[in-house]
């Protein structure tokens, strides 16, 4: 079959246009990046969505203002078909305050039928037979980055270019063992997760190697993981790339601050 045609949305008028069309459909798949490994705290970098004519790719970081997605993503006659949605679900909710119902989470559909690998790439070969690039240095690449290269445009529509094919093929299984109603349960129950900000009280606490400190090397540790969060927030890098966490614990045990 010929491959979905894609656009890329970086203005308001253009999202309101995308909205429009895909109100009238009754599914879509879903995904989205952000760029936790290279920048701090993490950008929500785009959005996708495939209906069954086309796929859409948002630009959040030339679109700071998705609010108009709102009713299309809480809208419960419009199904949501997206691998693994527990991220997708946290980023909408932390970086937009928006929510999703309706969600058929491919990822949950495969482990209910008794598969084991439950990787996008890996379901989508097992079920559909077909090969797509989960190419390691573009799912690490810096999706906050502009402008996009078309090999990272071509990674992110295929993520969900598959999934409203996956999911029928999924669903059909899942009726034969008379499981879909076990997984319309954890979906439903996968819908209501939310963002919650980490404890920066004791977050230092959960430095691998930290339960091995006595009670002076727990303070010099809280004193370098609470610089290395302002340095990390200051050069908007990665905690792990200003300082490892072998480092702090290495300083921490020889006090060498």
């Amino acid at each position: 079959s010929k491959p979905l045609p894609v656009e890329i949305i970086t203005q308001p008028a253009q999202l309101g246009a995308a909205v429009r069309e895909l109100a009238g459909s009754s599914v879509l798949a879903l995904d989205t990046e952000s760029n936790s490994r290279h920048y701090y705290p993490e950008q929500f970098c785009l959005i996708q969505i495939a209906s069954r004519h086309k796929v859409y790719i948002i630009d959040t970081i030339a679109l700071p203002d998705i609010a108009p997605l709102g009713d299309l993503l809480t809208d419960v006659s419009i199904e949501k078909v997206i691998h693994s949605a527990d991220y997708d679900i946290r980023s909408f909710d932390r970086h937009s305050g928006l929510h999703i119902r309706g969600v058929f989470d491919t990822s949950i559909a495969a482990r209910f039928t008794g598969m084991t690998r439950l990787g996008l790439e890996g379901v989508i070969r097992d079920v559909l037979g077909i090969n797509i690039d989960k190419s390691k240095a573009l799912q690490r690449s810096d999706w906050g980055r502009r402008p996009l290269s078309a090999q990272a445009l071509q990674y992110a529509a295929s993520d969900v270019r598959h999934l409203i094919i996956l999911r029928e093929m999924l669903e059909q299984k899942l009726q034969s063992l008379g499981r879909a109603a076990w997984v319309a349960e954890e979906c439903a129950r996968i819908e209501e997760v939310r963002y919650t900000l980490p404890d920066m009280e004791n977050a230092y606490l959960s430095v691998k190697g930290a339960k091995d400190l006595d009670g002076r090397q727990l303070a010099v540790l809280r004193s370098l993981w609470l610089f290395r969060e302002e340095a990390a927030i200051r050069q908007h890098r990665p905690p792990f790339f200003v300082l490892p966490d072998t480092a702090l614990i290495f300083l921490a045990i020889f006090k060498i601050v």
